[in-house]
């Protein structure tokens, strides 16, 4: 009767052990996945974050000090901050964010448009995108 006693414990507990260790992995999964989506939401509320800044300014100045020059977009980089970095030597793939700004064509000529894309130095995808349209004050008609 010991025996039989002994068998049931050890195989209740080997079920008991069985089930913890599934929940353990269970959890780990997911606070892996968590900490991932943690760090996607970090980074698209710093795009955003830029982006919004970029259409502000191109708002406020139609970015003047930024000439398209007969290209087809201006790209800037930005550290983790969202702060603009101004050193030359910066590649896409060294920065860890970078806008690229494109204008938009319009038939309106007292509006003029922008795309202002958001990029992932790390591996280049679009993080956000932002179309941006302001009024074009040189050209509006004098009261």
């Amino acid at each position: 009767m010991n025996k039989s006693r002994a068998g049931l414990l050890l195989m209740e507990l080997t079920i008991a052990l069985l089930f913890f260790a599934i929940t353990a992995a269970v959890c780990l999964q997911v606070f892996a996945k968590a900490h991932l989506i943690n760090q996607e939401t970090e980074q698209l509320t710093t795009a955003h974050t830029i982006a919004v800044n970029l259409a502000e300014d191109y708002r406020a100045t139609l970015l003047s000090s930024y000439d398209f020059n007969n290209k087809d977009s201006i790209t800037l980089f930005f550290d983790d901050n969202g702060q603009i970095v101004s050193d030359k030597s910066v590649t896409t793939s060294s920065a860890p964010y970078f806008a690229v700004i494109s204008p938009i064509p319009s038939t309106e000529s007292t509006l003029t448009s922008i795309q202002i894309e958001l990029h992932s130095g790390e591996d280049m995808h679009i993080i956000y995108t932002l179309p941006v349209t302001a009024s074009n004050r040189t050209q509006e008609v004098q009261s």
